[in-house]
């Protein structure tokens, strides 16, 4: 199934992720590579589905939660019902940086600039990656730009090129 979906011949990657379903119930991944389909294929209700069967196989589990909210935020276009999954992501994890940062960046899209300096300044404690700590500060900087405080973007984006100096979209945003 996975191949034909990556080959983009969905027909025989929906029968046989429906046949994997069928064989192995409770194989959380055929779910979540299902609902790449679905999502590619415009079919939002059955991928919100899948999600919520996956969820259920993997309790206590912020990953496919996270994955979940993501969804709502990008193809529902639902970015409270977004905040709604990443808190409960952060009920079972509370230090998951996935969750922490993306809740950040839902409220930075709703201009709610408050609280997304504070989930992201948050981030900046659990993040595992330079990468991750790079655009936590990239992303700081962006708020402190949009609040029209220019000397703590600045700050905040020459703190994101320190850690990360090869990235040019750092530049780019000081």
């Amino acid at each position: 199934a996975f191949l034909f979906l990556e080959l983009g011949n969905f027909d025989n990657a929906l029968r046989d992720f429906n046949k994997c379903v069928q064989i192995a119930p409770n194989n959380w991944e055929t779910y979540y590579y299902r609902t790449s389909y679905y999502e590619k294929n415009g079919d939002y209700d059955k991928a919100f589905e899948d999600y919520k069967i996956i969820i259920k196989l993997r309790p206590n589990n912020p990953e496919p939660i996270c994955d979940i909210a993501d969804f709502s935020r990008y193809y529902l276009e639902k970015p409270n019902l977004a905040i709604n999954f990443y808190k409960e992501a952060l009920s079972i994890d509370s230090t998951y940086d996935v969750a922490i940062h993306n809740l950040a960046l839902t409220y930075e899209n709703l201009k709610k600039y408050d609280e997304a300096l504070k989930f992201y300044k948050k981030t900046l404690n659990f993040a595992q990656t330079p990468y991750n700590i790079s655009l936590t500060y990239r992303n700081i900087g962006d708020v402190y730009s949009e609040l029209e405080n220019h000397e703590k973007a600045i700050e905040n984006y020459n703190n994101s090129i320190k850690i990360n100096p090869d990235d040019d979209y750092n530049y780019f945003t000081r």
